[in-house]
């Protein structure tokens, strides 16, 4: 199958085919770290659906469906975006649940450099990736992506479906039938705010479909867990409170403020970069937002680096390379999509 050069928003997404190389030992002991993480938050996830109190400080409504996969897992897709630190080990700048992208966009910047298979990372990712989601119902003929037609990703589902042999549907026109399995794509904030009363959620609710991509991954999709967890591989994070905020002020250009539920950079915003004063309005939105100390990129050829480990029903499966970010990484930034190579015995 001929595939295009991927689309973001309208545009062809800019690349480099000069590979980022990471030695073989360092990338296993990457996906040790992470696996184990994602573990932890899977254990918090089913503290959390039961815990109003813990659900409020996540940004999420008191009472959501906490009903796992089929296969008992609360976050079947996901992607850590993290950095290197000096000694290589991984520093994670936030989880992505649902809606986690990228995963056609890297295999395709693979496939352009000429990977080897035995150093690409990403080999036949998309189709590990529908492996993966056909495991949550191994009977089921009938499988739909849902998504939105207006999202700026809208190549990568087209792509996906083209792959699979799939049809795409959006959650407020029901072209599926009862029993049908369905890749959700849409995310949850989008839903709750244009699509609760859609067939889409009303046919989910009545469990007349097979979700996979549950209202639970929302727990990880928060930018406060790690508030929870408090983990050494998680760049510090923070609620704002009133004991805090005294020190935020104090150490305004350290910290970066995070809208709970903010994705592709909005809702970001470095201390360094305002005044004073703004950041002061900011830090009194408490129960919108977290802080996390701001962390540098790690840099090769003079360029920083950003990576994302992507994760099938909890197991490490291919990697997602960043870099050239000038300032917050956005869905605006300029930087490049680099293929990975894994390199060494």
């Amino acid at each position: 199958m001929q595939i295009s050069t991927p689309i973001y928003n309208g545009q062809p997404i800019p690349f480099s085919l000069k590979p980022i190389e990471i030695p073989r030992q360092v990338y296993s002991s990457i996906e040790t770290s992470l696996t184990d993480i994602l573990k932890q938050v899977e254990s918090f996830t089913q503290k959390a659906v039961k815990d109003k109190k813990i659900l409020r400080s996540l940004g999420l409504p008191d009472v959501i469906d906490g009903t796992p996969s089929p296969l008992g897992i609360h976050i079947p897709f996901a992607r850590f975006d993290f950095i290197l630190n000096e000694n290589n080990e991984p520093v994670i700048i936030e989880l992505n649940t649902d809606g986690t992208s990228g995963w056609n966009v890297v295999e395709w910047v693979c496939m352009q450099a000429k990977i080897k298979d035995t150093e690409n990372p990403n080999l036949n990712l998309s189709q590990r990736l529908f492996e993966g989601l056909k495991a949550h119902s191994p009977n089921t003929k009938e499988i739909y992506l849902i998504d939105f037609n207006d999202v700026m990703t809208s190549w990568e589902q087209d792509d996906l479906c083209q792959r699979w042999e799939i049809k795409k549907a959006e959650p407020d026109q029901r072209t599926w039938n009862e029993g049908a399995l369905i890749y959700r794509r849409a995310v949850s904030w989008q839903l709750r705010k244009k699509a609760m009363s859609s067939p889409f959620v009303k046919d989910w609710s009545e469990k007349k479909i097979t979700v996979v991509g549950g209202w639970s991954s929302d727990v990880g999709m928060s930018k406060a867990w790690p508030v929870h967890l408090n983990l050494k591989q998680v760049a510090e994070t923070k609620f704002v409170d009133n004991t805090t905020e005294k020190q935020l002020r104090a150490e305004k250009d350290l910290w970066v403020v995070k809208h709970k539920f903010g994705h592709s950079g909005r809702g970001v915003t470095r201390g360094c970069d305002v005044d004073d004063k703004s950041w002061s309005e900011l830090l009194k939105n408490q129960n919108e937002i977290v802080v996390q100390r701001r962390v540098h990129l790690s840099t090769i050829d003079d360029e920083r680096v950003e990576y994302g480990m992507f994760f099938i029903n909890g197991k490490a499966s291919g990697l997602m390379v960043r870099s050239g970010h000038k300032g917050i990484i956005t869905d605006t930034s300029a930087d490049l999509a680099r293929p990975s190579r894994i390199v060494g015995d």
